[in-house]
């Protein structure tokens, strides 16, 4: 028979209620600790609702207060620093309302009371008491504000608006970006909704005087941390690196102390927040955490909290784990950061053979570049990623299948040491068989780049012409154009325009058909016009010679700078012996000339045009 434990157990200190007011005029410093994740509501959203909240409130003269819920710290030998465990957004956000009330009322005061009219001294001592709350006056004099963070140079910022210093400000961590953007939605809101002196006073007492929260102070940050925990959990809000990060304080190993884990835990993100790409969610920590986790597990992970479930398995079931992870995520994340921003690892330098898959804006084939980071050919790999990822595009692969290789392929590439040669890669990749090829899909490939359609296909277009185009480039020694520069559309002197060989109007039609059959024949000949034979990429001037006959365009072909695009001149020599060979050998493939251009030139161009890009996959991604 089971005995009781000799588990004691004590109440917890009693809760302190008070109002907004009390909270931050006593001698008390409410302090967000570094395990804390970045103050993030949004002004547009959160604060607004707030906002109306209190509003409803203050014009409601039936309530006596308005509870606005507890909030939970713990304190250490200082009892006057209370370090708050939940609660940071309500505590953060009604701070710089007080903030943006007493610049509201201050601004309001001077307009309808300018030098020598006497303020009502009701008014003058709602303001006293703002200004006294949003900035504190120590007995040595010095200047304090009663809600400090440890992160993100927040307090920075919460300080620049406590001394009303705002023309310092440098915006740059989220923190920062989401306190100002509350103060500044505040100050709108307060002067949209109320237009005098007295309204915002009125306004500003009712969150002072009249709203309350009640304070939960528990023993010890062991307790706090558990408790952030549990609370957060039970709801999406928090994103799996918000709790990997509050477990690793939790569970930290004691010669590392908080200042040291907050320090490597700012600088990953910091890391990630330092490329200039657009695209948000590759700064984010949890997003980087799920990539690297996929290229360890070989294997998707999902779910809600997939990110933290991966990471807390994999610290449980390996002793050493969490110092691993410690000593490798600044220099992971570090490398992650150019990956999103397609540059190369080592430098600054755009990783030119990542081109077409940034193209279409992928994210899918990321976990294989960072586990080729440490690679001495880092470039090949990329070479490789950028070819399997345009044949997943180009031939629309399942998602689900193509997110279930990828990991697998990345595990076998972040088992090879750095300084692995291109056999050793070559041999990684061939094992994944998963991510090979077959002559199947190559095949299909073939036969569905034969009935792309310019309009709904255009970008899978202009990519099939411009890789055809930087081949041939390379094969003749021309290297002056990266993909990029041939995938880009012709504005200001550079780029390319898709040029209609054969325009639709010079199409050969049957005529006297009925209804119906004129409807298949415009839709057939559309279909010609717009088909892949009849495409070609023009640098400048396509517009002029747009309408012309296929013959009198020879002068538009023959001056551009790419010899795909100059092959189709029926004048394509060259002075250049080893480019005149080439253009020799391609204009005898495509088998017609400018003169003679008709639908079956578009039609066996089309053939021609698939055959050639098939042709430049990898061999090693054949099987």
């Amino acid at each position: 028979m089971p005995t009781p434990s000799n588990h004691s157990f004590s109440a917890p200190d009693t809760p302190v209620l008070q109002n907004v007011s009390g909270l931050f005029s006593e001698n008390k410093t409410y302090m967000v600790p570094k395990w804390q994740r970045d103050y993030s509501w949004d002004a547009d959203e959160e604060v607004r609702l707030l906002l109306d909240d209190l509003k409803t409130f203050c014009d409601d003269p039936r309530l006596p207060n308005y509870m606005l819920g507890s909030f939970i710290t713990y304190t250490q030998q200082d009892t006057k620093l209370h370090y708050v465990v939940d609660g940071q957004q309500r505590l953060v956000t009604l701070y710089v309302l007080t903030l943006a009330l007493r610049d509201c009322l201050q601004k309001r005061i001077k307009l309808e009371y300018p030098e020598g009219v006497i303020i009502p001294r009701g008014l003058a001592n709602q303001l006293n008491t703002i200004e006294n709350i949003a900035l504190r006056t120590g007995l040595d004099g010095t200047d304090s504000i009663p809600v400090i963070l440890e992160f993100g140079n927040a307090s920075t910022t919460l300080d620049c608006l406590a001394h009303g210093n705002n023309t310092n400000l440098v915006l740059e961590q989220m923190s920062q970006l989401n306190i100002w953007a509350t103060y500044e939605f505040c100050v709108r809101y307060i002067d949209d909704k109320m237009p005098t002196s007295l309204a915002v006073a009125s306004f500003a007492r009712a969150v002072l005087s009249g709203t309350y929260l009640t304070e939960n102070i528990v023993d010890n940050v062991e307790q706090a941390l558990e408790i952030f925990l549990k609370i957060n959990i039970r709801g999406k809000e928090l994103e799996g690196s918000d709790y990997l990060k509050n477990y690793l304080f939790r569970n930290v190993d004691p010669s590392v102390d908080f200042d040291e884990l907050a320090e490597i835990w700012e600088s990953m993100c910091d890391n990630l927040r330092s490329n200039n790409i657009k695209r948000e969610k590759l700064k984010k920590p949890e997003f980087f955490l799920r990539n690297w986790a996929l290229v360890l597990s070989g294997e998707k992970i999902g779910g809600d909290n997939a990110v933290f479930n991966f990471w807390e398995a994999r610290f449980k079931n390996n002793p050493l784990g969490m110092s691993e992870f410690l000593t490798e995520v600044p220099v992971k994340s570090k490398h992650f950061s150019k990956i999103a921003a397609s540059k190369l690892i080592f430098s600054s330098e755009v990783n030119h053979h990542l081109e077409g898959a940034d193209f279409f804006k992928g994210t899918q084939y990321l976990p294989v570049l960072l586990a080729s980071a440490k690679l001495d050919q880092y470039e090949y790999i990329s070479k490789l990623v950028n070819h399997r990822y345009i044949f997943y595009i180009l031939s629309q692969e399942r998602t689900q299948e193509f997110e279930s290789m990828i990991p697998k392929w990345a595990k076998k590439i972040g088992e090879l040491p750095g300084e692995a040669s291109i056999e050793a890669i070559d041999t990684a990749t061939k094992l994944t068989s998963e991510i090979l090829i077959s002559n199947s899909q190559l095949e299909s490939l073939n036969q569905k780049i034969q009935t792309y359609r310019y309009g709904v296909d255009t970008r899978k277009i202009r990519m099939i012409l411009a890789v055809l185009s930087k081949e041939y480039q390379e094969r003749v020694g021309y290297d002056n154009l990266s993909l990029k520069q041939i995938l880009k559309g012709f504005k200001g002197g550079s780029g390319f325009d898709i040029d209609h060989i054969l325009p639709q109007g010079k199409i050969h039609t049957q005529k006297n058909l009925n209804a119906v059959d004129q409807e298949k024949e415009l839709e057939r000949v559309t279909g010609v016009f717009n088909s892949i034979g009849n495409l070609s990429l023009v640098n400048g001037l396509q517009r002029v010679y747009r309408d012309k006959n296929p013959f009198e365009k020879n002068a538009l072909y023959k001056q551009d700078p790419l010899i795909f695009t100059q092959v189709l001149s029926d004048d394509y020599a060259s002075d250049d012996p080893s480019v005149g060979r080439v253009l020799e050998e391609l204009h005898a493939q495509i088998g017609s000339t400018l003169g003679a251009w008709n639908e079956k030139s578009v039609e066996e161009r089309g053939k021609l045009i698939a055959r050639l890009f098939v042709e430049t996959f990898p061999s090693v991604l054949k099987g």
